[in-house]
């Protein structure tokens, strides 16, 4: 075994998987952000219809 393997478990991480482990991390959080949008804008959309239809049923006892 040399010592460039037996060192290897107690190195620190270096920086080419520092880099690995951000590239990760932006990827995950890019599809969380996109996951957001998508729950918003679906629940937008059923809330919108939601108070059309609301205010629809109030104009339509109002007159």
């Amino acid at each position: 075994m040399s010592t460039s393997e037996g060192t290897a478990l107690s190195e620190p991480v270096g920086d080419s998987e520092r880099g690995a482990t951000a590239t990760e991390y932006a990827v995950l959080i890019a599809f969380m952000v996109l996951a957001i949008i998508a729950g918003v804008t679906i629940f937008g959309a059923w809330l919108g219809g939601y108070y059309a239809g609301m205010g629809q049923e109030l104009r339509d006892v109002l007159r």
